[in-house]
């Protein structure tokens, strides 16, 4: 809740929203908000009662990697396709201009990185379904 004292607004925060201070604050997040992760990773429920709100994608990246190796199984990792459009006349000026190493090392808000990792059971959100005809495709 919001309080006012000497014209100063403070907002005191609840025990049952707080997380206890450590070196690793990826981890206690974690813990905090997924316990029992090992019991109940494929339980739906569970899972949807859940998530990690961070200002930064790097955050994203590092939490999502935490949660993924605690889940057991095998994963897999996908690759987008990045490379230049052919249809100009300069192509091979552009093929050095945009190596395809440069293209996957960027980053950009609300688009994937170039590489995902997945495993059985987790979840994923389709930001944008681009091929609608053939079902969900990204």
């Amino acid at each position: 809740y919001v309080y006012v004292d000497n014209n100063k607004e403070h907002v005191k925060l609840t025990h049952d929203v707080c997380i206890p201070s450590s070196h690793n604050h990826v981890e206690s997040i974690v813990e905090a908000l997924y316990p029992s992760l090992l019991q109940k990773y494929n339980n739906l429920t569970y899972l949807k009662e859940r998530d990690i709100q961070t200002p930064m994608n790097e955050m994203v990246h590092v939490s999502n990697d935490k949660i993924m190796k605690m889940v057991p199984g095998e994963g897999r990792t996908y690759y987008s396709l990045e490379n230049v459009c052919k249809t100009s006349v300069n192509t091979n000026e552009d093929d050095i201009l945009y190596p395809t190493e440069f293209l996957n090392n960027l980053q950009f808000p609300c688009i994937p990185n170039h590489d995902i990792h997945l495993k059985v059971v987790c979840p994923v959100i389709l930001l944008r379904n681009l091929k609608q005809m053939e079902g969900l495709c990204n």
